[in-house]
């Protein structure tokens, strides 16, 4: 029944990793959020960068994260594999982090915390769409025809 969903284990693992952090972290840990998992715009903070990489801001931001991400995040791994699939989370998640930090920190002069979830998750998405615009894995040598441009494009907007 859930062969289909590790048969990507990374993206699987990302999945069930964020959604069990959520509820953990807002429950039992709230004083953690703000010092390791919110990056603040015009504050040199690269730990929290990082770390807000894997936070989201509500319950329904966690859901809809997570929809495209399983969805979108499998393509990419079938695709570029396990390394490239964390390069491409990690960079992508860091660059709207940082520009977020440069735009709304200094250019704007909003200091509004954000998380970066989004971010990492519409850069795999970009990815998916470049990779396989037309084409959804079912498993490691099975795909069916699908519109992942238009999933990507809707997780992005």
């Amino acid at each position: 029944m859930t062969r289909w969903l590790w048969e990507f284990p990374l993206t699987a693992f990302f999945v069930s990793f964020m959604v069990l952090l959520y509820p953990i972290t807002v429950i039992f840990f709230p004083s953690v959020i703000d010092e390791y998992f919110l990056a603040t715009p015009g504050l040199f903070q690269p730990v929290n960068w990082i770390l807000s990489t894997f936070f989201h801001g509500s319950f329904s931001h966690l859901f809809n994260n997570m929809f495209f991400l399983i969805l979108l995040g499998r393509v990419v791994e079938q695709r570029v594999g396990k390394a490239k699939w964390l390069l491409f989370y990690f960079m992508a998640g860091f660059l709207s982090v940082l520009g977020d930090w440069f735009v709304r920190g200094f250019l704007i002069g909003d200091t509004t915390p954000v998380v970066g979830a989004s971010g990492a998750i519409s850069g795999l998405a970009c990815v998916a769409a470049m990779l396989s615009p037309f084409q959804f894995p079912i498993s490691k040598s099975k795909r069916i025809p699908f519109p992942i441009f238009l999933f990507a494009w809707i997780s992005i907007y």
